[in-house]
């Protein structure tokens, strides 16, 4: 399923977002979701609106999996393979996807992509936006992944179902680490 030369060549396969959908229509708890999306491979408006698409169709279940890609998939089409610039696309992608997904107008100027007031309708089903994971290597990687979960925390802090209702209640989110550390999995 690569476009990497040989190795996929003459092997037919579907388009993965059309896969996706038909997975989540014909199942009920389904999440369907990525393993690694590339974002820094697409400007975030079509990428937002595949996640929000889906994410209606299954009822808020989409989860992202968000990452750099792999250097052979940029060679192929003449795009960008240098890791540094493709961590500062997807960390300044990862912005307007989440804005995106609220609905409301997104006004964006960054490094890599400038945004005037687009809105993206509709919005995401899932609150406050559809789970997006990512992971990697590099030094930088633990502290994407903390600020993506920031959200999760706020939305906990504000209290959810039952907050604030004495026996039962939620407890309110711990404070998320600016810095996560992470290593090779323990042999």
């Amino acid at each position: 399923m690569r476009h990497d030369g040989e190795r996929g060549r003459g092997v037919p396969f579907g388009d993965p977002w059309m896969l996706r959908t038909a997975a989540a229509l014909a199942t009920a708890r389904l999440r369907p979701g990525t393993l690694l999306v590339p974002v820094p491979r697409r400007r975030p408006r079509p990428r937002a609106r595949q996640v929000a698409t889906l994410d209606a169709l299954s009822g808020g279940r989409v989860v992202l999996g968000a990452g750099l890609g792999g250097p052979v998939e940029g060679e192929a089409f003449g795009e960008p393979t240098n890791p540094r610039v493709l961590a500062g696309t997807l960390d300044e992608g990862l912005g307007p996807l989440a804005r995106y997904w609220t609905g409301e107008r997104v006004t964006h100027h960054g490094a890599h992509w400038t945004v005037e007031g687009a809105q993206l309708l509709p919005a995401s089903v899932r609150r406050p936006r559809p789970p997006v994971r990512t992971g990697g290597l590099s030094p930088r990687d633990p502290d994407r992944a903390a600020e993506l979960i920031a959200p999760y925390a706020e939305a906990g802090r504000r209290g959810g179902a039952g907050a604030g209702r004495g026996r039962g209640a939620r407890r309110p989110a711990r404070p998320v680490p600016r810095r996560v550390e992470a290593g090779p999995p323990a042999c």
